[in-house]
């Protein structure tokens, strides 16, 4: 599961009071605020995965970074295995 994957799952389980929110905001089913919602997330999202940074005036800036490969040390084992190139989310 990518990074980018992670963050959609965390959001889309902490969504349902922003859900019923937008849906008595802007007088809408909570069917049609959690497509938008969703439509909205996956468009970040993809835009994301490739490469783009994308910014809100006023809320923040989305971007990703990538962090090169290394060596780690496991602290219990003493063992140094190599860790791989893997692009993280910033804000």
């Amino acid at each position: 599961m990518s990074s980018f994957d992670k963050v959609f799952l965390v959001f889309a389980v902490k969504t349902l009071p922003f859900i019923t929110h937008i849906a008595n905001q802007h007088i809408c089913t909570k069917v049609q605020a959690e497509k938008t919602i969703d439509m909205f997330i996956s468009s970040v999202i993809d835009a994301m995965r490739q490469g783009n940074e994308i910014s809100f005036v006023g809320f923040g800036k989305f971007y990703t970074t990538k962090i090169k490969a290394r060596t780690g040390r496991n602290p219990r084992t003493g063992d140094f295995p190599s860790i791989c190139v893997n692009s993280i989310i910033g804000t």
